[in-house]
């Protein structure tokens, strides 16, 4: 990863990288004709004194799926339904009940579902599925820098492989949904489907698996990222990194601030050493003084005298020298944000 000590911040989608739209396989969002409806029967209801009667008031498709889903790899796996709202009405929120493999499979809460809606209801735990991430390896790739109030921003691809191992016990197949974590700006391959919850606002995975069967499956993902980075803190090495893939004009611009950055990082390398050089010409101003005030006593301090004289000329030599490196150390990192500077969009 480029730029590791000069980062502000977690990294962000991008907004001028277009990588692939994730919340592209969302159904278009459904448009609710207005807050009331009226409901009618078709024929009376006979009800008894006291009595009470479950009435199906809903004509319109509801299209349910039997499915197994996983927040995460390595996480319980839990029984679910994944429900498309195809009626023209909107579902009010209520509570669910499932019935599967000829008899009652759990109850649930359904929330708010205008048309073409989906979601994910989870009812139960499925102990018959095992999902786990065996290798996740990532790779990041700059491809735009911007210059935004003071900060450095990188626009970036980031390249994920997670392979997973997946286990069915069960004597029937199952599709696993796999809860994806990548920001929408992002390009998925791999799965045997893309689904999404207009609920949760958030794409899933869909794994076959046959019964009692194991798999292995690997995605391959793309996230167009950003994060912001310290102009101040940044190192010519670092710099040198993020413009290895740059436009050519931005290229130019980063290269020109590495070398000016490098220049910095040169003179503080000698700061360093002049400032040693320094500390021991001051301890050996401070013994020679010492040593003559000894001396004078006896009338022969005039040899010490020279070399303490010589010494301090040093001394004075080296702070002066000391005092240019850090202003052309810090001209030139200055210099360097300038040139970084008109990366503004």
């Amino acid at each position: 990863t480029v730029g590791h000590g000069g980062g502000v911040g977690a990294a962000g989608p991008s907004s001028l990288l277009s990588v692939g739209n994730l919340a592209s396989v969302a159904p278009a969002e459904g448009v609710e004709a207005g807050a009331m409806f009226r409901y009618t029967l078709k024929q009376p209801v006979d009800l008894r004194a006291h009595g009470s009667a479950l009435v199906p008031f809903l004509g319109d498709g509801i299209v349910a799926r039997r499915i197994a889903t996983f927040s995460a790899p390595g996480a319980s796996a839990r029984s679910a339904v994944h429900v498309t709202h195809q009626g023209t009405q909107t579902l009010p929120p209520g509570t669910i009940s499932v019935f599967a493999d000829g008899g009652f499979a759990g109850e649930s809460a359904l929330a708010r579902m205008k048309p073409r809606d989906t979601q994910v209801i989870e009812f139960g735990v499925d102990l018959d599925l095992e999902l786990a991430l065996e290798t996740n390896a990532s790779t990041d790739t700059t491809k735009l820098l911007t210059f935004v109030k003071g900060k450095l921003v990188e626009h970036f691809v980031r390249r994920h492989r997670p392979a997973y191992s997946l286990e069915n016990r069960s004597g029937s197949g199952r599709d696993v949904f796999l809860r994806l974590g990548y920001v929408n700006n992002a390009k998925v391959e791999g799965a045997d489907e893309l689904v999404w919850d207009s609920s949760a606002q958030r794409a899933s995975a869909v794994f076959k698996i046959g019964p009692r069967q194991k798999l292995r499956r690997t995605l391959d993902v793309h996230e167009g990222l950003t994060r912001s980075h310290d102009p101040k803190r940044l190192g010519s090495a670092q710099l040198g990194k993020l413009a290895a893939r740059l436009p050519a004009r931005q290229k130019s611009i980063v290269e020109r601030a590495a070398s000016l950055a490098l220049e910095a990082e040169v003179r503080r390398g000698a700061l360093g050493k002049r400032r040693a050089e320094y500390r021991d010409v001051s301890s050996e101003i401070v013994r020679l003084r010492e040593h003559a005030r000894a001396l004078s006593r006896s009338g022969s301090a005039e040899a010490v005298a020279r070399r303490l004289l010589a010494a301090e000329d040093a001394a004075k030599s080296l702070k002066k020298r000391i005092a240019e490196l850090e202003a052309e150390a810090q001209a030139r990192s200055r210099r360097a944000v300038e040139a970084l500077s008109e990366l503004r969009r």
